[in-house]
């Protein structure tokens, strides 16, 4: 872990490689060696790599709820690298397992950007919409209508993906983040429309918020 820490791979490599040689040394600490090498590797950017490891530590969990974090990671690396479906099966096992309300709430999010099919995108509107109405989401609704943007991008319905970006930044508070991904994405919806001078002002904005 200090090796990883003072950015020193190699000799962190080298010293789990030789731990991980003696099979009889791991025997109490499978998972907090895997989950150490899993980190050497996502530092290094070597995601799906450290995704193998992430599922050996996992397997050393019983708790489902303690899994559900490395299940998380798990969908978010796979999102990044653009393997959708797996990132599906992740999240729902995340929402399987009865997770704390922050990781439920962000695992729905980032499983609605990871749909597709016509069906699922459908189901999951409604569940986001249904969301909204519930008194708890009242600080994200901001990133619930963001998603209902690009869910209706998606369908290829700007109007209703313009409606959400707006009410994204408009309920947006302190989330400059947020903001910003809702600027830029109308800019980009008024750039392709060759609307220039709109989307110069939501760029502008997104710029200021950045």
């Amino acid at each position: 872990k200090c090796y990883v820490g003072l950015g020193d791979y190699m000799s962190a490599e080298k010293t789990l490689d030789k731990i991980e040689a003696k099979r009889n040394a791991l025997t109490k600490h499978q998972k907090e060696f895997n989950l150490t090498y899993a980190d050497m590797l996502l530092q290094q950017g070597f995601t799906l790599e450290a995704v193998d490891r992430l599922k050996l530590a996992s397997a050393n969990i019983k708790s489902s709820r303690k899994k559900s974090r490395y299940n998380f990671i798990i969908a978010q690396i796979y999102q990044e690298a653009g393997n959708l479906e797996m990132a599906k099966k992740y999240y729902e096992k995340v929402l399987g397992s009865n997770p704390e309300y922050d990781m439920a709430f962000n695992a729905k999010i980032n499983l609605a950007k990871s749909l597709r099919n016509q069906e699922d995108l459908s189901e999951m509107k409604k569940s986001l919409l249904k969301m909204i109405k519930d008194e708890k989401n009242k600080e994200y609704l901001d990133q619930i209508h963001f998603t209902l943007g690009e869910i209706h991008l998606i369908e290829r319905d700007t109007s209703k993906a313009v409606e959400n970006f707006n009410k994204s930044y408009k309920l947006s508070v302190q989330n400059d983040l947020q903001k910003s991904q809702s600027f830029l994405a109308l800019g980009k919806i008024y750039f392709h429309k060759n609307n220039f001078k709109k989307s110069q002002v939501y760029y502008d904005s997104a710029y200021i918020f950045m």
